[in-house]
């Protein structure tokens, strides 16, 4: 069923970066009832030697974590793992400079609680693109799905502090 060559696939679907245990195993349950391959990283430390080990096709990374930001760990995951596709998600984020989007190649923000029916879909969507060849990703690109999991959307600021 899969249209990719044998040097292309990965070890794992969707490496899940989240320092909330519970979320974290809550959607590698929904992912995996797709039988998509999860794999788990509750730090930077982990997210990295997984997607060395795994080249995961997909990154679902928290903005939020432990001694770093997904968006450091975005920049990281490209030198390590240049085909992974990048979401960021986050409960807790009220501004991100836009100086700041833009050194990454994320696909999408998805804010929390993310529900996981509609995760499930965006996840097999996405990797349904990258599988028949629609990966690409604009220079100037917005968040897909801002403002999914709560009534709160993404705003983003200026480098000059500015909405």
């Amino acid at each position: 069923m899969s249209h990719l060559n044998e040097s292309t696939k990965s070890i794992c679907d969707v490496l899940i970066v989240e320092d909330e245990h519970l979320q974290a195993r809550e959607m590698a349950h929904a992912l995996s009832k797709a039988s998509l391959s999860v794999e788990l990283a509750p730090d930077a430390v982990t997210a990295f030697e997984k997607a060395k080990a795994c080249q995961p096709r997909v990154a679902l990374i928290d903005c939020n974590l432990p001694g770093s930001n997904g968006f450091l760990v975005a920049k990281k995951f490209e030198e390590l793992s240049p085909r992974t596709a990048i979401l960021f998600m986050s409960g807790h984020i009220d501004g991100v400079p836009e100086s700041l989007l833009e050194t990454t190649h994320g696909r999408a923000f998805i804010n929390k609680p993310i529900p996981l029916v509609i995760l499930r879909s965006a996840i097999l969507k996405l990797l349904r693109n990258i599988e028949f060849g629609a990966d690409y990703v604009p220079e100037r690109r917005g968040w897909m799905l801002s403002g999914m999991g709560s009534p709160r959307g993404l705003k983003i600021v200026s480098s000059d502090g500015t909405h």
